[in-house]
């Protein structure tokens, strides 16, 4: 039975992480690590809108990329049985 592992699930986090422009990841992970919204953008001296902006572009591009992982880990649980 072949089935997905949760070191894969997070090789492709790491991977689809790694494919952002490097603002837009430093900004999610430092939002991952518990800073507010407000202390990254005084950070970068940016407007707080614009750190939303970077932290929904990286979930948008995680979730589709994450979507078509458990797509697959679906249709192998359903077809396995």
């Amino acid at each position: 039975m072949s089935w997905i592992q949760l070191s894969e699930v997070q090789e492709v986090y790491n991977r689809e992480l790694e494919n952002l422009p490097e603002k837009s990841r430093q900004v999610f992970e430092l939002s991952r690590s518990g800073l507010a919204n407000k202390e990254i953008a005084e950070l970068f001296g940016l407007a707080e809108k614009t750190i939303e902006f970077h932290i929904s572009k990286c979930l948008r591009v995680l979730r589709v990329k994450l979507l078509d992982i458990v797509v697959i880990f679906l249709s192998l649980l359903f077809v396995n049985r």
